[in-house]
């Protein structure tokens, strides 16, 4: 799967020994670049606020006493959390921070908070992007266009209450590619690696960001 393998990627690039290092991941779902991470040597939270997704557990089996056995071998500890980031007020016990597939769920506000608390901490970003020419059709009218703030691009979505979307009925904010590095630099972060190329998701267009500390 193309998301993963640029995740493992970045690991492997920008922390190639992640040894004593912690990443959170926050808005984990059901856990597959948690696991990556934990694999690849660092110490892992998994924040989701579902519970459903907290107890999902695709790649474990239950062993003959009954219990869940993983299929897979963390190199550090492993931990799950069911909290919404929106109550996570201090990440400074986290030396990189994940937010993939989860920021363009969040309202406008939500994500500067977010962004903001994580100051001084490299955050990797996985996200969607709004692109009118390239939503493909019966999705359009999920989006309605517009300009945040006087400033950034994009559109409000309409989450639709399933374990994919956020918690709680609201409409959440997708940047359009130009606006989201605006609103990167606006959070304080004035170094952005934009991960080439980009690629194609079933609501048009998405991208990988690493946002230094």
């Amino acid at each position: 799967m193309l998301r993963l393998r640029t995740f493992r990627w970045l690991l492997q690039t920008v922390w190639p020994d992640a040894k004593n290092l912690h990443f959170l991941d926050v808005g984990a779902g059901p856990g597959h670049f948690s696991r990556v991470a934990a694999r690849h040597g660092f110490a892992v939270t998994a924040l989701d606020a579902r519970p459903a997704w907290a107890l999902a557990e695709a790649l474990d089996q239950p062993d003959a006493g009954g219990l869940a056995t993983p299929r897979w071998a963390p190199r550090a500890e492993f931990r799950r959390l069911q909290a919404d980031i929106r109550d996570i007020r201090n990440f400074d016990e986290h030396d990189v921070i994940g937010c993939i597939g989860l920021l363009y769920h969040l309202p406008l506000d939500d994500q500067a908070r977010l962004l903001r608390r994580a100051a001084g901490r490299p955050v990797i970003v996985d996200t969607e992007l709004y692109d009118a020419a390239r939503i493909l059709p019966g999705r359009a009218d999920r989006f309605e266009a517009c300009r945040s703030e006087g400033r950034y691009g994009g559109a409000l979505v309409a989450e639709k209450q399933n374990v994919y979307s956020a918690v709680g009925p609201h409409r959440s904010f997708w940047f359009d590619e130009a606006s989201i590095l605006a609103f990167f630099r606006d959070q304080g972060r004035t170094r952005v690696t934009q991960v080439d190329p980009g690629y194609s998701s079933a609501f048009g267009s998405r991208r990988w960001y690493l946002l230094h500390g």
